[in-house]
């Protein structure tokens, strides 16, 4: 329950739906050399999008994921505050697949989504991974693409 209240405080009007930020345990996603790895442990799935919103998703290689992250979540804060768009590294181990890659999943505005992927591309680039796969957009009340 403090969780809950803690994003209600961070993200107004977005509480419903919920992304890690910090805890005792490390990062959420093992980036920076280390942490419990894993996506946030009280989500319950993806939250219905908002009005204007889309949720855009797509792989990124599981060694490439802690270059995204960055020590202790700095780039991945970085980049939400950039884009503005809310962004989640899904740790597919954590379902007992690690042999998957890591699932990126990016909810905003198309504009901020696109901004979101880019960053999140560069990251990728900087450490010599190739082009990230296309992306999975749902747009919500208007239908997938």
């Amino acid at each position: 329950q403090q969780y809950q209240q803690q994003q209600q405080q961070q993200y107004p009007g977005q509480h419903q739906q919920q992304q890690y930020q910090g805890g005792q345990q490390g990062p959420p996603h093992g980036g920076g050399g280390g942490g419990r790895g894993g996506d946030n442990p009280h989500a319950q799935g993806s939250a219905p999008l908002g009005e204007g919103q889309v949720m855009m998703s797509f792989p990124i290689e599981t060694a490439l994921a802690g270059g995204v992250i960055g020590k202790k979540g700095t780039n991945i804060s970085a980049m939400r505050g950039a884009s503005g768009a809310r962004i989640t590294v899904h740790d597919n181990a954590q379902r007992g697949r690690p042999d998957l890659p890591r699932t990126v999943e990016i909810v905003g505005t198309e504009a901020q989504c696109w901004h979101a992927r880019g960053l999140v591309e560069a990251a990728v680039s900087d450490q010599g991974g190739g082009q990230c796969a296309p992306p999975t957009i749902d747009h919500g009340r208007n239908g997938s693409t």
